[in-house]
């Protein structure tokens, strides 16, 4: 069961470096001037900023935009309208139908 739980873990993390990316490729756009020379990494950022930790830094200069920066940089959900779930595909609500088979 271990490598059920590796391929777990690498997937969670793939997902969260992820969403890290897509707010640094955000913040390069909406800070072009300062970011222009940063490759989209975290050390990259970390360097032209001469700070680390540097994800406390970005939020501090990313204020006004952070409800729509997903997090963990900002405070939007990645999920716009509220769930990550298709509403077409939930079941309906209520108790389970009964058994076509006795």
């Amino acid at each position: 069961r271990p490598e059920k739980e590796l391929q777990g873990v690498l997937r969670w993390l793939r997902r969260r470096l992820d969403v890290v990316r897509s707010c640094l490729i955000r913040l390069k756009g909406l800070f072009a001037d300062r970011f222009a020379d940063c490759a989209v990494t975290i050390l990259a950022f970390s360097a032209c900023l001469g700070v680390f930790p540097v994800l406390p830094k970005l939020r501090e200069i990313a204020a006004p935009y952070l409800r729509y920066l997903p997090a963990p940089i900002g405070f939007s959900s990645r999920y716009p309208n509220g769930g990550g779930a298709n509403p077409e595909n939930q079941h309906k609500v209520g108790t389970d139908p009964p058994s076509r088979h006795p």
